[in-house]
């Protein structure tokens, strides 16, 4: 019944970024009995892909809540950290820009 579900109501794809027993990765593979998720972030910095893969069962998108990072938007979201300290110019930051490209 997984599998008929995840091809009727399409949770995720193959190519989605998602998250589901803890396990956050991108979607390899989708067959009649699991799914299969290779794993970013974990040990890895910066969402890279760590090389595990993960065989997930079906029937988990039944007990388990999933986090669906492509959708409905194709963009992830991320930060850039900035530190300033006491020392730094600030003003010099906040008033000149560079000119860009485009």
């Amino acid at each position: 019944m997984g599998w008929f579900t995840i091809l009727w109501k399409h949770p995720f794809s193959v190519g989605d970024r998602i998250e589901i027993m803890g396990i956050k990765g991108d979607v390899i593979d989708i067959n009649i009995f699991e799914f299969t998720v290779m794993e970013i972030g974990e040990w890895v910095g910066a969402d890279q892909r760590t090389g595990r893969v993960s065989y997930i069962p079906n029937a988990t998108i039944f007990k388990e809540p999933q986090k669906n990072f492509d959708r409905p938007y194709p963009y992830i979201w991320d930060e850039v950290k900035v530190t300033l300290t006491f020392k730094s110019n600030w003003k010099k930051a906040k008033g000149k820009r560079q000119k860009s490209f485009f």
